[in-house]
């Protein structure tokens, strides 16, 4: 029992809030009388069982918080995250490929094995004092402490009711009758899993929008073809397109000095999270709206209508990764019909690198397009962690010791260096999709999907969970480049976007809205699109404050 409290615990301890200075003395006890009531309550019930089945309950109880407790750990150390919604789904979206690179780079590494040892070693001494301790009673004799004892389960049992099926009444009930319930992590897991299955719903809901959407939308661009590039985990800070010092993106570079590529200078993802960022920016609907990104019509199901040829070339994932619809990255982009009406061609392979999905859509080009109008949209793996296998050999340009960063280690440098060759080659790659579109009437988009942290400000690779880390951690894990190409015929047959879009340079702006931008440039006509969202529109309400998918303030 004593075991089960100590493990549980340590959970605790990693996710305790000190912004105010009173909440430890609340959560410490509170969390403490919670686990010893529950392993108290655990052990009596085990106990009616017999001696032989009870101890191979104790066991697999064991095995379990074990695991709880080893992966919260780590979790906290590595990610500053801890078990959640988004955990939960980012756990359920890995595909092979990712989890094998997760489990090279993270789960045989030594800082990992540092906090494994410590609980292996804690195991073997709990099971070896316990063949030397005797049980002692369910129940204590004195009545006095019997009753208080009674008094203590009673007042946890109040407890259940914070524990409905629908998370945000939990939240809205806690709030009204405050509870230190809302410090306790096992509260906390069971409304993630509650939110998680909304996340399924949240499918449900979009393929009901798509059945519900009989707009007639059409837009006035009659013949250029519209090229979406989505990176992936691009800190921005890491280009000299940007405020970076390295030349990480020396051919993008010398397209923008032709005066056609257009680089936004303050532009955010809504969230740190490949899936969540997708949701918004295929959406209509942005973060700031009433309904959720599942309550409007989804940008490749408008320019269907508008009569556009719309084709997605992803290096992440494919529809065959798995069986299962909701199994692989973006569920919804592979759930049955959703997917059906989202996209007219979609690739049925991945590769180690980027090029080979680029070269694999010029073998197939001339299935995939139509003569004109084809809206093309590519997902890449970018910078995706970990950086070292995103890139050949021959783009190892830098290394630990030409990298600069004298203040860091030489796996930090190292780190360092990995990330700005895989930004190096990932220059190399979207340079050439430019390319491919170079003598066409064509608009190219690129941004990523979200940052990354590879040790900006203290030791960490790698996203965190931002609704409670520091605030300095949004920059890298939320600033991503922006940009927009159009190629000399479009130029030529364009002077007025042109124009709107130097304006619009310097304006702050968030991805979640980037569906507008597109339907500006295109000139869509549908109730959906809004100018005053369209980051190059003359009517543009720029946001004094740009507030998260999670409801941090940004700025």
């Amino acid at each position: 029992m004593i075991t089960y409290v100590l493990m549980m615990m340590i959970t605790e301890f990693l996710v305790i809030n000190t912004s105010k200075w009173w909440d430890p003395f609340v959560s410490i006890p509170f969390n403490t009388l919670f686990y010893v009531a529950v392993s108290w309550v655990i052990c009596l019930l085990v106990s009616f069982t017999g001696k032989t089945i009870s101890k191979y309950i104790h066991v697999l109880l064991h095995v379990v918080i074990f695991s709880y407790t080893i992966s919260n750990i780590f979790l906290s150390v590595v990610f500053h995250r801890h078990w959640d919604a988004f955990t939960l789904q980012f756990l359920r979206e890995t595909n092979l490929r990712e989890a094998t690179e997760f489990i090279q780079g993270f789960i045989f590494d030594v800082k990992t094995l540092l906090f494994v040892l410590p609980s292996i070693i804690f195991f073997v001494v709990e099971y070896l004092l316990a063949k030397r301790v005797s049980c002692v009673p369910a129940f204590p004799k004195s009545k006095k402490l019997c009753a208080a004892m009674c008094c203590v389960l009673l007042l946890l049992l109040g407890n259940l009711y914070y524990f409905s099926t629908d998370y945000i009444r939990n939240y809205e009930v806690v709030a009204k009758y405050p509870s230190p319930i809302k410090r306790n992590n096992i509260w906390t897991f069971y409304q993630s899993i509650l939110q998680y299955r909304h996340f399924q719903k949240e499918y449900d809901s979009c393929e009901n929008s798509l059945k519900n959407y009989t707009e007639h939308a059409w837009c006035t661009e009659k013949n250029a073809d519209f090229v979406l590039i989505i990176g992936e985990s691009f800190n921005r800070h890491y280009s000299n397109l940007y405020d970076g010092k390295w030349n990480t993106n020396p051919r993008l570079l010398k397209l923008k000095n032709t005066g056609r590529l257009f680089v936004f200078s303050d532009v955010i993802a809504s969230d740190n999270g490949t899936s969540q960022n997708f949701k918004y920016l295929f959406s209509m609907n942005g973060v700031r709206d009433k309904g959720a990104w599942c309550d409007a019509p989804l940008l490749p199901t408008v320019m269907r209508r508008c009569g556009y040829n719309v084709i997605f070339y992803g290096n992440q994932f494919v529809v065959n990764d798995v069986l299962g619809e909701f199994d692989s990255s973006m569920g919804f982009l592979n759930h049955p019909y959703i997917a059906a009406n989202l996209f007219d061609e979609r690739n049925v392979k991945t590769y180690k690198y980027d090029m080979g999905l680029v070269e694999d859509y010029v073998k197939n080009r001339m299935k995939l397009e139509k003569d004109r109008r084809n809206f093309c949209i590519f997902h890449l793996y970018g910078q995706h962690m970990k950086a070292e296998t995103r890139y050949p050999e021959t783009f190892k340009k830098y290394n630990s010791e030409n990298v600069g960063c004298k203040d860091k280690t030489k796996q930090q440098r190292e780190d360092i260096a990995n990330y700005l060759n895989a930004t190096l080659y990932n220059d190399y790659v979207v340079s050439k999709i430019i390319e491919l579109f170079e003598n066409r009437n064509a608009v190219v988009l690129y941004l990523s999907d979200h940052g990354e942290e590879i040790h900006d400000f203290r030791n960490q690779y790698g996203r965190t969970d931002l609704a409670s880390d520091t605030h300095q951690a949004l920059k890298p894990q939320l600033d991503i480049p922006f940009m927009i190409y159009f190629t000399p015929t479009y130029a030529g047959l364009h002077p007025y976007l042109v124009k709107g879009i130097k304006a619009a340079l310097n304006k702050r702006f968030m991805s979640d809205d980037m569906a507008q931008v597109v339907c500006d440039i295109l000139g869509v006509k549908s109730r959906f699109f809004r100018k005053t969202r369209s980051l190059i529109n003359y009517d543009y309400s720029e946001p004094k404050h740009r507030i998260l998918q999670n409801h941090v303030i940004y700025d």
